[in-house]
């Protein structure tokens, strides 16, 4: 399930920005790669125009960008974003396990032990993939949806879609996905323990050593002159 897209389709347009998200999800379409309106009109079995209405509507979201004499393509996630988007959900999350433990149930720790024992089963039996960066990222949504705040949710949603859906997987470390497989069993340790500033404090650790594994993506791709422009 694509944990991404709560966007319900009226349009061709819109029908055509789903799908395109998707691709964007599944990493059919990656960052910095170019789109050519009329391969996708073809994909699609349509014409340009709602293509292009597709286009400018994740445009305005960030995901797609648009160059003069070169048109259309995928947006890379910069070092200054990236750098907003963690101060936020260092900010909100530790919020999130403060909720999380005034209102978590038997049912909701085991749907999210259930979400951190998944990510556990993908490091330990397969390569980094995309696949993975949305594991992570439904094991943090889970303790939002525990926290019982709708609008924390959508923002958490947004965030983690910008970080990981703008990023070349190839890029991250696969070693951190270790790191952080054991980090979320302590994270949930101290959730089901009731042990609020144990809790806290490792989810705000969680999220700078994180933050240190993107942004240093970032800026050793940059040293290597690998940024990808259209």
């Amino acid at each position: 399930m694509n944990i991404f897209n709560t966007f319900k389709p009226v349009s061709t347009a819109e029908q055509i920005y789903v799908e395109l998200k998707k691709m964007l999800f599944d990493y059919q379409i990656v960052p910095g790669q170019k789109l050519q309106c009329q391969d996708l009109a073809e994909k699609f079995k349509v014409s340009r125009t709602p293509v292009k209405d597709a286009l400018n509507m994740l445009g305005k979201e960030g995901y797609i960008g648009l160059k003069h004499n070169k048109g259309f393509y995928v947006v890379e996630i910069g070092l200054k974003e990236a750098e907003e988007l963690y101060e936020i959900r260092q900010a909100i999350e530790t919020l999130a396990v403060r909720k999380a433990i005034e209102k978590s149930d038997r049912e909701s720790l085991k749907l999210l032990r259930q979400a951190m024992e998944t990510y556990s089963e993908d490091v330990r039996g397969r390569m980094l993939s995309r696949k993975r960066l949305i594991l992570d990222a439904n094991f943090h949504l889970k303790i939002a949806e525990i926290a019982r705040n709708e609008s924390l949710v959508e923002i958490l949603r947004m965030i983690f879609s910008k970080i990981y859906l703008k990023h070349r997987v190839e890029n991250l470390s696969p070693q951190r996905s270790v790191m952080a497989d054991k980090e979320h069993m302590e994270i949930y340790q101290a959730i089901y323990s009731k042990e609020l500033s144990v809790a806290m404090k490792k989810m705000e650790r969680h999220i700078v050593l994180g933050r240190k594994n993107v942004l240093g993506a970032l800026i050793e791709q940059r040293g290597l002159g690998l940024n990808r422009k259209p």
